[in-house]
């Protein structure tokens, strides 16, 4: 019976390390993300939210209007974007107009500045992990995170279209 309790001692103390280890592993992650929102906070061109995302007006269309959506279950919109990681590595390009269904996307922010746009304009946007895929991150295969946990995110948004 000793023994038993020996190696379930033991087994917990390796489980705990592992999972400490684990969350060291995206500190570095998140305190760089971190530091780089409040540098970049102080920039001029920069707004921020009362949520932390950050977002400059790189183009302003004062002729465009602003989206109008009944319920947010049905925001779809079009845009050109892109999304960046903060050392402006590219994540993803999408270089034609995409159809985007708001009320499905797992990066919620979408939700809180597409309505802030004009149609026509062209936004750099800063996100908190938070706001973008979480302390999760975003799995995509067996090997790895497409996007670490506690990333922040970089897109450039042109809004095409908003219905």
């Amino acid at each position: 019976m000793r023994r038993i309790k020996n190696l379930l001692l033991v087994g917990l103390v390796v489980l705990t390390a592992l999972f400490s280890s684990c969350s060291k592993d995206y500190y570095d992650t998140k305190t760089a993300g971190e530091d780089f929102l409040q540098q970049n906070a102080k920039r001029e061109v920069v707004t921020v939210l009362p949520s932390g995302i950050q977002y400059e007006i790189i183009f302003d269309n004062p002729a465009g209007s602003y989206p109008q959506f009944a319920e947010a279950s049905e925001i779809t919109i079009k845009a050109i974007y892109s999304v960046r990681f903060i050392n402006d590595s590219v994540y993803t390009e999408s270089p034609y107009v995409q159809v985007i269904e708001l009320s499905d996307r797992p990066d919620n922010f979408w939700l809180e500045v597409i309505p802030k746009m004009r149609v026509g304009a062209k936004w750099r946007c800063w996100v908190p992990y938070d706001y973008a895929y979480g302390e999760e991150g975003q799995d995509v295969s067996k090997t790895g995170y497409d996007i670490d946990p506690y990333t922040v995110l970089v897109y450039d948004i042109e809004l095409t279209h908003a219905q």
